[in-house]
């Protein structure tokens, strides 16, 4: 197994990353067409307010990420993603998208990034606003969503497509009509 590490980084951090290593160009390509050789880790989505949870290889290799944006309730955003749901009051955490490196899938990458994004959200204390999940997303990582949150039962979770705000503390699985997770208390 690779020598591998977890940083977070913000949208600057990113770039960096990019600029000192050409290699790591494919992770900034935008593409819901699915996966080529040109785009191993679809859907990094790089913009200038983003935070970022990165696996880096030894060689300086991005081959996992997680992007996630933060919003501040009742401020303006300087990204496109806006969200007019009622049933957030609060600050919140979006996560955007995880994505592994197809030579890296299967050695739980991106699972420990999704802890990572719940340890932020627990000691932040915003609300983590998970979006929809890709069929790769569904069948990988999403049944260990539930599991990850019941490590952090204060974390208030709230599922794209969904009206209830979770906390861990309550047992629950997650099912799905398409794209759009449903929950299912245990």
């Amino acid at each position: 197994m690779p020598d591998l590490k977890n940083i977070y980084v913000d949208s600057s951090g990113l770039r960096a990353l990019i600029t000192g290593d050409p290699r790591n160009e494919y992770a900034l390509i935008w593409g819901r067409g699915g996966e080529s050789d040109k785009n191993p880790l679809p859907m990094l989505n790089y913009k200038k307010h983003g935070k970022y949870f990165l696996t880096i290889d030894e060689d300086g290799l991005i081959v996992a990420s997680a992007t996630m944006y933060p919003h501040i309730k009742g401020e303006e955003t300087p990204f496109c993603i806006k969200l007019d749901d009622p049933h957030l009051t609060a600050d919140y955490l979006y996560l955007s998208q995880i994505g592994v490196h197809k030579e890296h899938r299967g050695h739980g990458y991106g699972k420990s990034l999704l802890n990572s994004v719940f340890a932020l959200a627990a000691k932040t204390g915003p609300i983590l606003y998970v979006s929809g999940f890709e069929p790769l997303g569904q069948q990988y990582l999403a049944p260990h969503l539930p599991a990850i949150h019941a490590r952090y039962p204060q974390t208030k979770v709230m599922y794209e497509y969904e009206s209830e705000v979770l906390t861990g503390e309550k047992k629950y699985k997650l099912q799905f009509d398409w794209d759009k997770p449903r929950i299912q208390f245990l």
